[in-house]
């Protein structure tokens, strides 16, 4: 009986542990939180009632040969949800805590990401147009896109951009702020060659970034009177790794001053062994040459000035050049 009761006990405390909600919420934004355990559990079990076998994508842009493969996971996501319904013409915003979770899923489960953003944007794009304007402004747009969203993925984006650009919801000016911010994150992807640029140093030296050759280069953009900036600054110029490379000529760190007035930026002193100059061409804000929305701004290029980290952290860049240097 002993043992009964022991068995009993255990099962209502997995059941009670199971069942515990909670919510980790990411950076400031109270709205950005995972599913709860239990909600994890609902979905995992709505998953596996509908077997493996994957649904027609009608115009979903995925080939037929991507429509027989097996899938589970986040593709189901949407089914239950009629966009049609009265009641999200109505009030589309009833989509946002959903379109929420499936963001924060979308990263747990990246070899589904593309189909299920596509079907995701097969319901959206045949819905009314207050849903179209609603998911892309206020989901879309403020959570895969916003520089100070702590879920922003430009590569989850673009895609986003791509099927709405190519569809005749939107007239040509309706289109154009998208076409803008396409044609902003297409800049600077990691892989690609960095856009080239020229600058003055303090000691008014002229320059480019092609000219500048090492093993590895930090480009940093930023402002002194952003305290975000500072934080950034500290952390880089207290890095005994960058220091040391820095001290051995592999690894030039460039820092740039991307605005106008100049004042501010020349009272202040950076570290002697980092490279610091203003874009005086005014290419980089002219000509969208790299996104600004939000520094400061961080990128980490090799030799062949190949963008190896884009809008990094400072922990993401020393860590990579940990492992390369």
């Amino acid at each position: 009986m002993k043992n009964v009761s022991k068995i009993l006990i255990v099962g209502i405390v997995t059941v009670v542990a199971v069942s515990v909600t909670f919510c980790l919420c990411i950076g400031k934004k109270s709205d950005l939180c995972l599913f709860s355990s239990a909600d994890r559990l609902s979905f995992q079990r709505l998953i596996e009632d509908k077997g493996i076998t994957k649904r027609s994508l009608g115009n979903s842009a995925i080939s037929m040969a991507e429509s027989q493969k097996p899938l589970k996971g986040i593709e189901f996501f949407w089914d239950s949800f009629d966009f049609s319904h009265k009641s999200y013409v109505a009030q589309p915003e009833l989509l946002k805590q959903p379109a929420i979770n499936f963001i924060n899923i979308l990263a747990e489960q990246p070899e589904h990401k593309e189909i299920a953003l596509n079907m995701l944007m097969d319901k959206v794009l045949d819905s009314d147009t207050s849903i179209v304007q609603y998911m892309m402004e206020e989901i879309f747009e403020k959570y895969l896109f916003s520089p100070d969203s702590p879920v922003r993925s430009d590569d989850d984006y673009l895609l986003v951009l791509n099927r709405l650009l190519k569809s005749s919801r939107l007239n040509k000016v309706e289109k154009f702020r998208f076409e803008y911010q396409q044609m902003l994150i297409q800049q600077n992807r990691v892989g690609s060659v960095a856009n080239n640029f020229s600058f003055v140093t303090k000691d008014n030296k002229s320059g480019d970034l092609f000219g500048l050759q090492s093993e590895y280069l930090i480009l940093y953009f930023n402002n002194p009177d952003c305290n975000s900036c500072a934080n950034t600054t500290r952390a880089l110029q207290y890095s005994p790794l960058l220091n040391k490379a820095l001290e051995l000529g592999k690894l030039i760190l460039l820092s740039i001053y991307p605005d106008n007035e100049l004042s501010t930026w020349e009272m202040v002193d950076y570290p002697k062994m980092w490279l610091n100059a203003y874009s005086n061409d005014l290419s980089l804000e002219k000509n969208n040459g790299y996104d600004l929305r939000a520094i400061p701004s961080i990128y980490l290029l090799d030799n062949n000035k190949r963008v190896l980290i884009k809008d990094g952290a400072p922990d993401e860049i020393l860590n990579l050049l940990s492992r390369k240097l």
